[in-house]
């Protein structure tokens, strides 16, 4: 048998071992990275859903603008006697009534996502979601170090355990 082949593949075999203590003793470590991404990605999810109750509100505000002049355009209709103005005004307002009826409940219901999610993750307001988020930047590098290390830890510990079965098998 050729020794260097079994030293080699011994000290292979060290090197493995001695690369998943490492991981291991870094494992505390990034747990809490995990966790810090883990309230990143809450926060982010409130973010999102609080752009989108602030969207309906915009929204919102626009058609109660629309139905403000389209009122007082038909006031003026009236004044005119002008029926006919009027009257079309006054659909006017009918439709943008169940435009904004339906945009009423748009905002209530991202409104309830909104505090299901703060509720959810522990958050007391979209505010504090805000002092927890992270830049784009710090999210992607901190989601690839924390991927890289569980790749790196899987990989590591499979080639220790097929060593392990291995020496077992030959004894």
């Amino acid at each position: 048998m050729d020794r260097s082949v079994f030293d080699s593949s011994e000290e292979y075999a060290d090197e493995l071992f001695n690369h998943l203590e490492e991981l291991l003793r870094e494992k505390d470590a990034m747990e809490k990275k995990g966790c810090r991404l883990a309230h990143a990605r809450a926060a982010r999810e409130i973010l999102e859903r609080q752009r989108s109750v602030c969207g309906q509100q915009k929204e919102l505000e626009v058609i109660d603008a629309d139905l403000a002049a389209i009122a007082a355009e038909c006031s003026e209709a009236l004044a005119r006697e002008d029926g006919e103005q009027e009257k079309f005004c006054r659909l006017r307002l009918l439709q943008l009534e169940n435009v904004r009826a339906i945009r009423v409940g748009a905002k209530n219901d991202a409104q309830r996502k909104l505090d299901a999610a703060l509720a959810q993750y522990g958050f007391e307001s979209a505010e504090k979601a805000c002092d927890e988020n992270l830049s784009e930047d710090e999210f992607v590098i901190l989601e690839a170090e924390i991927e890289e290390y569980k790749r790196d830890f899987a990989a590591t510990l499979e080639k220790c355990q097929r060593i392990e079965e291995g020496q077992g098998s030959a004894i």
